[in-house]
């Protein structure tokens, strides 16, 4: 994928990086038939804007003034495709373990593409891969 990255003659683009995971998917889905793994991708935009791509149950977050993470991408898992859970509820699921989305090998499943805005005021962002984020 970095390669890939390397490689763009343009900007980064939400469409250039789903056409890399796709180039990706086609060298990997042989190798490894059975395996699949989470990702998040976040692209800066101008000011304070970023698009993230994401499968599975890596999330961004934003850190707030008051010392709290506020996440902005919702984890692709069974605990939360079954009912709208809160974070504390998501957080405690034994069910937060299974992924409905992810970067398998089987198929290719396009990422969710989100345009996030920030606040300046922001004291900074987060990216929590692998369902870490459920422990900070």
């Amino acid at each position: 994928m970095l390669d890939g990255f390397l490689r763009l003659s343009q900007p980064a683009s939400t469409d250039g990086m789903v056409g890399l995971l796709l180039e990706v998917h086609a060298g990997l889905r042989r190798k490894h038939p059975a395996d699949s793994a989470s990702y998040i991708i976040a692209l800066m935009g101008e000011g304070l804007t970023i698009t993230t791509l994401h499968a599975g149950d890596c999330r961004l977050g934003r850190l707030t003034n008051q010392g709290s993470i506020r996440w902005l991408t919702p984890v692709h898992t069974l605990a939360n495709a079954i009912q709208d859970l809160d974070e504390r509820a998501l957080r405690l699921s034994p069910d937060r373990h299974l992924l409905t989305r992810s970067f398998q090998a089987k198929r290719f499943q396009p990422p969710d593409c989100v345009i996030h805005e920030f606040d300046e005021r922001d004291r900074g962002l987060l990216i929590a891969s692998d369902g870490f984020w459920a422990d900070l």
